[in-house]
């Protein structure tokens, strides 16, 4: 799949939002907030791979030219970071 730069941001924002969180994360309280900044995620996004971020499993390179959601969809359930990215890019 692939995401146009300029959604780049808001697609990042939205599996933000819907991600796994850690619960290692939760318990020492480094867990981010449940809302993404634009400016935190225009900071990461073109960073290339993201594992976790801010304690949300993101597990994907963004700036690929073909974005594998397989395991941002391991930690939620098949097909789930299509949905989300279809939803913002349409």
């Amino acid at each position: 799949m692939n995401i146009p730069e300029d959604k780049r941001v808001e697609v990042l924002q939205a599996l933000y939002r819907e991600a796994f969180v850690a619960p290692a994360a939760i318990m020492f309280g480094t867990a981010g907030p449940p809302e993404l900044s634009t400016e935190r995620a225009r900071a990461v996004v073109n960073r290339g791979y993201i594992d976790y971020l801010d304690g949300h499993a993101i597990k994907m390179d963004l700036t690929a030219d073909e974005v594998s959601t397989r395991l941002y969809d391991r930690d939620g359930y098949p097909g789930k970071a299509e949905k989300i990215i279809r939803r913002i890019i349409g």
